[in-house]
């Protein structure tokens, strides 16, 4: 029997996206959700609900239910001085004792210090490596192996290099999970201030303005070098990837499940923007048309991709025929326009 593929989803706040959990119950191999700020900030920048705390415990009955690990995300990538503060850590760590006894399966950790400490006082919670370790090469990896990790989260930058992926998998022999739709820029200069500024609840604003959209702006053909995973491409990772992530923390309901559809059927027939979480690109470009791409083998040619530019005119060719570029229409129900479009008009093409 051939061995279904799983995806973890976010949890969005909205308590009716649980019913998903009933209709894709074989496809999900867990529901992730962030700390209570009170304890962590979050990789996302998002308003907190006032019964969080309360409904983390809906979210883990629920998942009890359904047959699907519930994953509490410590994924923050600055605490200032609380990082190594003992008192602090066993704060979170007897946080996590009492959701554990609730049925919490999972947590995805940041801090190295996390790790370690939770290994020991709860070693019946199955520990991922974050996304924001980075883990790019085998040597990191044998780190968090030693320091407890159980499944490894592959830095999205090495995601189109399938041989590095698999001797990662090999060297460690632990379980593999990708994210597969996040839409930061490929190597982005700006990431890890980006995340910083949300482990501070900074506003965005200054730091749009100042940001990777100035890239896009610029060369919006490197839409394209984003290291994001279509549906279609999923098959190429199967036999050696055990979980794909998808970021949906920020999506509508709605969205969520376009989003969880196209990876089990793995085809996206329209626009590729619906399934890939990356705001800022949405606000400079109105269609990406998916099936495209496909024609004109996206896949082949980003694994020959040598970063040579100047002579190589793929990605441009990609821009021309598949994207239809927001060159100044501001959209009404997108608070993020205004600032985007005072870094974009003055670059446009």
């Amino acid at each position: 029997m051939t061995k279904k593929t799983k995806y973890s989803i976010g949890y969005n706040q909205d308590l009716k996206m649980l019913e998903l959990l009933d209709t894709y119950s074989e496809w999900i191999d867990c529901l992730y959700f962030p700390m209570p700020p009170e304890y962590l900030t979050s990789g996302r920048n998002w308003p907190i609900e006032k019964e969080y705390r309360t409904n983390i415990r809906k979210v883990i009955k629920k998942c009890k239910n359904t047959n699907i690990n519930s994953q509490i995300l410590l994924n923050a990538t600055c605490e200032g001085a609380l990082c190594a503060d003992t008192a602090h850590i066993k704060k979170v760590t007897d946080y996590l004792k009492t959701l554990t006894k609730s049925g919490l399966k999972s947590a995805a950790i940041t801090n190295p210090l996390y790790i370690t400490e939770i290994k020991k006082e709860i070693p019946e919670l199955e520990l991922h490596s974050s996304i924001n370790c980075y883990t790019s090469n085998i040597e990191q990896a044998l780190y968090l192996k030693d320091m407890g990790i159980d499944v490894l989260t592959i830095d999205r930058d090495i995601n189109r290099n399938l041989d590095l992926i698999k001797k990662i998998k090999k060297a460690t022999g632990l379980k593999i999970k990708l994210l597969v739709n996040e839409g930061c820029l490929s190597n982005c200069p700006f990431r890890k201030m980006h995340f910083n500024s949300l482990a501070h609840n900074l506003p965005d604003k200054p730091f749009l303005e100042r940001s990777c959209i100035t890239v896009i702006s610029k060369d919006p053909e490197k839409i394209f070098r984003i290291p994001f995973i279509r549906p279609e491409d999923i098959k190429y990772y199967k036999p050696f990837t055990d979980y794909f992530k998808l970021a949906t923390r920020t999506f509508p309901t709605a969205q969520i499940e376009t989003t969880l559809k196209a990876y089990i059927n793995e085809e996206q027939n329209g626009d590729l923007l619906d399934i890939l979480d990356m705001t800022s690109m949405k606000c400079y470009f109105t269609f990406i048309n998916n099936k495209v791409l496909d024609k004109l083998n996206f896949f082949e040619n980003m694994q020959k991709c040598t970063l040579d530019c100047k002579t190589c005119s793929y990605c441009e060719t990609l821009l021309k025929k598949a994207a239809i570029l927001n060159t100044g229409n501001k959209s009404p129900k997108c608070k993020n326009c205004e600032i985007y479009h005072k870094v974009i008009e003055p670059n446009t093409r």
